[in-house]
């Protein structure tokens, strides 16, 4: 076993339902934070074994030695995977279409699934499209993690096989089309053959994912946990920041401004990566129109100062109305007030530049 598939598992103790215990789950990502989180919610929860990948590459590593050496993983099967779907080099996508679609595949039936942070429709729609059994966004609350391994669990469809598409039917509702496009004649071009599933994790679980109201309370409380550590990062990084602008604004000398926006730019930067991983949508959204304004050449006068001392009063603003989702009605204010600011230093220099060439 290679030094970065050691030390995978996480066991719950003894204590646990029977079902939970024998259940095998891969967790496939590359921030430790997210992966760590993620598998101590499922020990939480009484999952028997929890695997941990720290990447797309690293998986598929992990699902060929359970084939050819079951012994050093400690297992022989997985019952669910769950991953990233934004990896480098082998994503989500990758992943997913290996298991649907190789020939090495353990388990072309293997439920997955896909998380990422504020997932755009096309994201989702392109899981859907390889195969993936859901889709979960971050950040995600307990309950929201439970209800979808409970509609995963739950999950009656068929197994579909039609041209390049292998996985559950994408029809999950019977809703009246114009045209159906579908034959169920396997001799026909369109033929699509139903292909029976079998539901393992359904069986382990009794058909239905309830955790004992004692592994939920635990579960929360690692989430809450961690929720307080991101917040303390987040705190951290603005204390940088701010300490890097005040310089800013204190200095006369050319170098000296330029280099505090060099490390404005690498805080911001740092920023909108923990946002990423944790997910937070706010803090990413901030972030990275920071790190955008402070990595582009202006002159650094009184209305770009006044537009990053704007972003820094943003994300301290974030951190008083809460992380979770867009932050609603406020959180979406602030943006939309932070884009206006843009907009208007963006025309204001497109103006100096006009006045300047003429």
């Amino acid at each position: 076993m290679s030094a970065g598939t050691a030390r995978l598992f996480d066991h719950p103790a003894a204590a646990n339902p029977p079902g939970v215990a024998r259940v095998a789950v891969l967790v496939a990502g590359e921030n430790l934070q997210t992966r760590t989180l993620l598998a101590s919610i499922l020990t939480a929860f009484g999952v028997g074994a929890v695997l941990r990948a720290f990447s797309g590459a690293n998986a598929l590593e992990l699902f060929q030695q359970m084939r050819r050496c079951p012994e050093q993983v400690g297992i022989s099967g997985l019952d669910l995977v769950i991953a990233d779907w934004e990896m480098t080099q082998i994503d989500g996508a990758a992943l997913l279409r290996w298991i649907r679609r190789h020939p090495d595949s353990p388990d072309r039936f293997l439920p997955f699934i896909a998380m990422g942070t504020s997932p755009s429709e096309d994201q989702v729609r392109a899981a859907r499209d390889l195969g993936a059994s859901q889709f979960i966004a971050r950040p995600f609350s307990i309950e929201i993690l439970c209800e979808h391994l409970d509609s995963l669990i739950r999950d009656t469809r068929d197994y579909v096989q039609i041209h390049d598409y292998f996985g559950p039917d994408r029809r999950n509702r019977d809703v009246p089309v114009a045209v159906n496009q579908r034959s169920d004649d396997i001799g026909d071009r369109l033929g699509v053959r139903h292909l029976f599933a079998p539901k393992r994790l359904a069986a382990k679980l009794g058909g239905r994912f309830e955790p004992d109201p004692e592994h939920l309370a635990e579960a929360r409380k690692k989430l809450d946990v961690w929720q307080d550590e991101f917040v303390a990062t987040v705190e951290k990084y603005l204390a940088r920041a701010e300490l890097r602008f005040a310089e800013i604004e204190s200095s006369h000398d050319a170098a000296a401004r330029h280099k505090g926006l060099a490390d404005l730019n690498s805080i911001s930067h740092h920023l909108y990566g923990h946002g990423g991983s944790f997910g937070f949508p706010l803090v990413i959204t901030v972030s990275q129109s920071l790190h955008q304004l402070t990595g582009r050449k202006h002159e650094v006068d009184t209305d770009y100062l006044e537009l990053v001392r704007a972003h820094l009063d943003t994300l301290q603003a974030v951190l008083k109305v809460g992380l979770h989702s867009d932050g609603g009605k406020v959180g979406r204010k602030l943006v939309h007030e932070l884009y206006r600011a843009n907009r208007k230093f963006a025309r204001r220099s497109a103006d100096r530049r006009v006045a300047g060439s003429g």
